[in-house]
C-alpha cells in the first residue's frame, strides 16, 4: 500500500505526478496532480481552489 503524506507536512518533487485525496473537491475524491513548487494543480482544474481542497497526497506510478 502506498503512504499518505498530509499536506502540511511533506510537500512532493516539483513537476511528479501524484494523487490527491481531496474529498470536497469532487465525487471520487481524488485527483491526479502536480505539485508545482507553490501549490496542486492540475490540466484541466476549473479555477484556482483545488488546492485548498487537497488534504494528502501519494505518489502515483505510471504504466509503462
Amino acid at each position: 500500500m502506498e503512504e499518505w503524506h498530509d499536506v502540511l507536512d511533506i510537500k512532493p518533487a516539483i513537476g511528479r505526478n501524484v494523487i490527491c485525496y481531496c474529498p470536497k473537491w469532487n465525487s471520487l475524491g481524488y485527483v491526479v496532480a502536480i505539485w508545482d513548487g507553490k501549490k496542486f494543480t492540475y490540466y484541466e482544474e476549473p479555477n484556482d481552489c483545488f488546492d485548498e481542497c487537497v488534504e494528502m497526497w501519494s505518489l502515483f506510478y505510471e504504466a509503462d
